[in-house]
């Protein structure tokens, strides 16, 4: 099984890699885990990833051009994307509330 994570900190996943259950399936072939640094994609000599809100507002998000050129560069025709639940539930919420008010 081959899974790929796409990730602006790749540093996190290091003792994870390392846990018994992975390090083994790994070494064994049954598990080839790769991540990938989405920053590794980024413009520029600061390779920033991050953009401000539509709107302003508080918090940051992600530029869509660096984590599509990330996984277009892992993506295969079998490829899977598995996304977090819990951005999935956040986007749904988000455009309830868009259609809500008439924006979409």
């Amino acid at each position: 099984m081959k899974i790929t994570i796409l990730t602006i900190c790749p540093e996190q996943f290091g003792d994870f890699m390392k846990t018994p259950l992975i390090a083994r399936s790994m070494a064994s072939g049954l598990l080839d885990l790769q991540v990938v640094d989405i920053r590794d994609f980024a413009p520029g000599s600061f390779r920033d990833v991050d953009d401000s809100p539509y709107g302003g507002g508080a918090g940051m998000i992600l530029r869509c051009q660096p984590v599509l050129d990330a996984l277009e560069s892992v993506r295969t025709p079998e490829s899977r994307v598995l996304i977090d639940r819990k951005i999935l539930r956040d986007v749904r919420a988000m455009k309830t509330k868009l259609k809500k008010g008439g924006i979409v």
